[in-house]
Parts: structure tokens; sequence; C-alpha cells
């Protein structure tokens, strides 16, 4: 099983963040992760459109890694 998280920059790439879905969803696959992925980092991109922002990058894990953040 595979989760989904962004890591989003605010002013460098040392002020950033791991950011999960709540609730998270569970994909079965990576490659049903990264597909979902892909659609995340559209929309956010949309929604973060006029915010100042060094990076984004939206990702799959295996579930169960890490702690949310």
């Amino acid at each position: 099983m595979f989760k989904m998280f962004a890591i989003l920059c605010v002013l460098s790439s040392a002020d950033c963040r791991v950011m999960y879905e709540d609730p998270p969803r569970l994909f079965e696959t990576r490659a049903d992760c990264e597909a979902a992925a892909v659609i995340k980092f559209q929309e956010t991109q949309m929604i973060m459109q006029g915010t100042q922002y060094h990076s984004l990058d939206v990702g799959c894990e295996i579930a169960g890694q890490h702690t949310r953040l």
C-alpha cells in the first residue's frame, strides 16, 4: 500500500514542510499513487497561484513510513 505526500518549500529549500492528505488515501500500487500525485500536484499549483513559494513536490511512499507532520 502507498500514500501520497507533498513537500512545500516556502521561502527557500531550507524552509520546507512535508504534508500528508488528511484523511490519507491508500493506493494498492505505486503506479496508482503516482497517477493521483500528478493530479494532486496540478490541483495544488492552481490553489497556490498568486502565492509565492520556492518549490512544490508531490510523491508517494510506502504506507506506514514516517509520521504525520
